[in-house]
């Protein structure tokens, strides 16, 4: 049985770490996380880890900032904001600041899924800059 308090402090630190393992093994074998903004959901330990391997390519410096947290039963929102420089071919690292909220679906296992919510045109903007 894994707390709540306990698997966002360890998918937080995991993802600053950049460590797709440790994140991915916090869900259930068949958790889930979905980029609301992308309309897209990784379903599965490996589907998750990578995601977050390709993430982490992309934003290779990103660190979450937790802003406020609401924990209301076995969900937990969490307010964050994601700095990082975007690094593409042949162009020039651009710094990202996007602020989002994480809701957090969890059992006492672990994660049961998470949805990430953030705005997709300021993420553009940002990467067009």
């Amino acid at each position: 049985m894994i707390a709540p308090d306990e698997v966002i402090t360890a998918f937080y630190h995991a993802s600053n770490q950049h460590d797709a393992v440790a994140v991915s093994q916090l869900y259930l074998p068949q958790g889930w996380h979905e980029e609301a903004a992308l309309g897209k959901c990784k379903t599965g330990q490996q589907a998750v880890r990578q995601g977050l391997s390709a993430f982490f390519r992309l934003l290779p410096d990103a660190q979450w900032q937790i802003n406020a947290r609401v924990n209301s039963a076995d969900n937990v929102l969490v307010f964050y904001r994601l700095l990082g420089h975007a690094v593409q071919a042949e162009q020039p690292a651009k710094p990202l600041v996007i602020e989002g909220v994480h809701l957090f679906i969890l059992s006492p296992e672990g994660i049961i899924g998470v949805r990430d919510y953030w705005d997709l045109a300021q993420f553009k903007q940002q990467m067009a800059a």
